[in-house]
């Protein structure tokens, strides 16, 4: 019987420190998250953003035409 208890102790409390685990993970994941899009925020440029995608457009209609 004692042997039972214990053995469910023993996979409860596994299964507790792989949970708080799992949540300093995710923990450590936003942190890094959240600095590096601080840090692509700061060098953020809309304009180089708006002009890549304008090539981009362009260039892709240019295949387009040419293909039909």
């Amino acid at each position: 019987m004692e042997y039972r208890v214990e053995s469910r102790e023993r996979v409860r409390i596994d299964a507790m420190n792989k949970e708080l685990a799992a949540r300093k993970s995710h923990a450590d994941w936003e942190h890094r998250h959240r600095v590096k899009i601080s840090e692509d925020l700061q060098y953020w440029d809309d304009d180089e953003k708006i002009d890549k995608g304008r090539e981009l457009f362009f260039t892709d209609r240019y295949v387009t035409l040419t293909k039909a």
